[in-house]
């Protein structure tokens, strides 16, 4: 019987047909085969010894603290794994711009100058002259301008928890509070004087400026024999004998200038920051209760 032409045709694209599906099945079977058997049982891929890694889950910008809601850990090949990989990330700040995916190396990261301590506090400051587009998360130091020219670092590479027009919280140590306790008053002291704060452009690849304001005698009394402070933790340059000359010589003589309204002065200006804090709490309170 002669096979009809158009069956002969159908029934080779049908073999045809079987044949590519049982040739693509297998090139896949051979690709999960392949793959499973590079897995690890941790579920990293095996090509050495698997070793734990740090791995980022969002993208991270420079000068950002890096928390543990940031990473995921993996097991990977120790071949795969960077020689200076980390896989515990401590109060870490992001040098550069880092991506998703990213596995975290030591070379990567800055340790947060805000490293939690016993005598770390939540400080609120309204009487500093902010940056006009200053953001949280940004990093600041904080200056004493005097009206003789002098320019004199505070406190340096602070992380602005929290900012407004006028206010800016941050956390701050016991030698710091301190410091900013002893500026504040000498910034009352003299009007022609500026207490404000600067913005680091990379805090991720700058290092925190070295303090230059050396405290006044009885405050820096205060810090040597403060048991709240840790005095291992001092940046001893502060104290050192050219910045305590320039403290005798230079910020003590403009302080003369003004001996006669000091107490005055003082007393004004505490109570415009007084004032000022009591109206920051009412327009909290206000918000809140119109939020119920």
């Amino acid at each position: 019987m002669v096979a009809n032409p158009m069956q002969k045709m159908k029934r080779n694209s049908i073999l045809t047909g079987l044949i590519i599906g049982l040739v693509v099945g297998l090139i896949m079977c051979a690709f999960v085969y392949l793959f499973l058997t590079k897995l690890s049982p941790t579920g990293g891929v095996v090509g050495g010894e698997a070793v734990t890694v740090c791995v980022l889950n969002k993208n991270i910008k420079s000068g950002t603290q890096i928390t543990a809601a940031d990473i995921i850990t993996k097991n990977v090949s120790s071949e795969n794994a960077p020689a200076d990989k980390t896989i515990q990330v401590i109060n870490g700040i992001a040098k550069i711009d880092l991506s998703a995916g990213t596995i975290l190396t030591s070379s990567m990261l800055n340790t947060s100058p805000d490293t939690l301590t016993a005598d770390l506090r939540e400080q609120e400051y309204n009487m500093i002259a902010l940056p006009t587009q200053l953001a949280a998360g940004e990093f600041i130091d904080i200056r004493l301008q005097l009206p003789n020219g002098g320019d004199y670092i505070v406190v340096s590479k602070k992380q602005v928890k929290n900012c407004n027009s006028s206010t800016v919280w941050l956390n701050m140590n016991e030698e710091e509070i301190d410091l900013m306790s002893n500026a504040i008053i000498e910034y009352y002291i003299m009007p022609g004087s500026k207490l404000y704060a600067t913005t680091y452009i990379e805090p991720g690849l700058q290092d925190a400026s070295v303090g230059t304001y050396v405290p006044n005698e009885t405050i820096s009394s205060l810090i040597a024999n403060n048991p709240n402070i840790n005095k291992e933790l001092l940046n001893s340059s502060r104290y050192s004998a050219a910045l305590t000359s320039i403290r005798n010589n230079y910020i003590n003589a403009a302080l003369r200038d003004y001996s006669e309204d000091a107490l005055e002065n003082i007393e004004e200006k505490m109570k415009d920051e007084i004032q000022s804090l009591k109206e920051a709490r009412e327009m909290y309170f206000g918000e809140l209760n119109s939020a119920q």
